[in-house]
C-alpha cells in the first residue's frame, strides 16, 4: 500500500490544516477592516448611507454566490442567525451616533476595549484556555492602541457624555455579537456562507429605515461612488466578516479579539497609503507596539 493512499492519513489532518489557518485567516480579515475607513472615507457619503449601501450590496452578492451553490436556508437556521444580524445593524448604528457626538479618540479607544472584556467572559462561559503569555500581549497591544489613537489628535471634535455613551454601547453590542457568532459556529452546523448571508440580510432590513430617518444622501449615489461601495461591501464587508466567521471554528475568541486590535493601528497606514494622510511619530512608535504583541499572539497560538 503507497505511503500516500489516502486511507493511511489520518481524518484529523484536514482539520488541523484548517486550525492552522485560523490565525492568518483572523489577521488577514483585520487588515481588510482596517481597510474599511478609507473606502468608506473616498466613497464621499454619510457614515449611515455608507452602512445602508455596504449592506445591502453585500446581500446582493451573497444572494448570487448562494444562488449558484444552491444554497438554502430552512427556518430554523434563519432564527438561530437573525439576532446576530441584529446585533451587527445595532453596532453600526451606535458606532455612527458616538463618532458624529463625541471625538473619534474617544470612541476608537473604547471600541478597543473588546479584548477587555471577550477574553474573560471566553474564559468562564466558553471554557477556552488562557495564557500568561496572550494575556501580556493583549495588554501590550491595547496600550499601542491608545498611543496610536491619543497621538493623532482629536482633530478638534467635542467629548460629550451622550457620545461616550454610544461608543460604550457600540463596544458592549460588538462584544456579544462576537461571542453570539462564536457560538452559532461551535455548536450547530450553520456554514460559514449561510451565516455571513442571513446575518447581513437582516442587518440590511433594520439599517435602512435608520439610514433613510437619520441622513439626506442615502439616494445619492453616481458611479465613483457606487465602485467604493462595491469595494468596501466585497472587501472589509464579505472579505472580512466571511474570514472572520469561518475562523471562529478553528481560533479561540479571546485570541481573535487580540488579534483585532490590529485594525484601528493598521487603518492610519492605510489611509497613510491611499489618502495621503499623516501619520506621526507617536503614533508610529504605537504600531511598532501593537505589531510586536500582534505577531507574539499569533507565533503562539499557530504554535498550538
Amino acid at each position: 500500500m503507497s505511503a500516500l493512499d489516502p486511507s493511511t492519513v489520518p481524518r484529523s489532518t484536514a482539520v488541523e490544516r484548517r486550525s492552522a489557518l485560523g490565525t492568518p485567516a483572523v489577521c488577514l480579515a483585520t487588515l481588510l477592516w482596517a481597510s474599511g475607513g478609507t473606502i468608506g472615507k473616498s466613497a464621499d457619503l454619510s457614515g449611515l448611507s455608507v452602512a445602508m449601501w455596504r449592506l445591502w450590496i453585500a446581500v446582493v452578492v451573497l444572494g448570487a454566490v448562494c444562488a449558484v451553490r444552491r444554497e438554502r436556508f430552512d427556518l430554523v437556521t434563519v432564527r438561530r442567525v437573525a439576532p446576530a444580524g441584529l446585533l451587527f445593524a445595532m453596532n453600526i448604528a451606535f458606532f455612527f451616533g458616538a463618532v458624529r457626538a463625541t471625538s473619534i479618540v474617544n470612541a476608537t479607544i473604547i471600541g478597543a476595549l473588546t479584548p477587555v472584556l471577550v477574553v474573560p467572559i471566553a474564559a468562564v462561559a466558553l471554557g477556552e484556555r488562557l495564557t500568561r503569555v496572550t494575556v501580556a500581549a493583549g495588554v501590550g497591544a491595547l496600550v499601542g492602541v491608545v498611543i496610536v489613537v491619543v497621538g493623532a489628535g482629536d482633530g478638534g471634535a467635542e467629548r460629550s457624555t451622550k457620545g461616550d455613551l454610544l461608543a460604550v454601547g457600540s463596544l458592549l453590542v460588538w462584544v456579544v455579537f462576537f461571542l453570539v457568532t462564536k457560538r452559532i459556529r461551535s455548536t450547530t452546523a450553520v456554514g460559514t456562507l449561510p451565516l455571513l448571508t442571513i446575518k447581513t440580510a437582516t442587518a440590511a432590513v433594520v439599517m435602512t429605515p435608520v439610514a433613510l430617518l437619520g441622513t439626506s444622501d442615502a439616494g445619492d449615489v453616481n458611479p465613483t461612488r457606487l465602485a467604493w461601495l462595491l469595494a468596501l461591501a466585497l472587501l472589509p464587508g464579505i472579505g472580512g466578516h466571511g474570514l472572520q466567521v469561518w475562523a471562529h471554528r478553528h481560533v479561540d475568541v479571546g485570541v481573535s479579539s487580540v488579534l483585532g486590535l490590529g485594525e484601528p493601528v493598521m487603518a492610519p497606514l492605510i489611509a497613510w497609503m491611499v489618502l495621503g494622510e499623516a501619520v506621526n511619530a507617536v503614533q508610529g512608535m504605537g504600531i511598532l507596539v501593537v505589531v510586536a504583541c500582534l505577531a507574539v499572539v499569533t507565533l503562539r497560538s499557530s504554535a498550538v
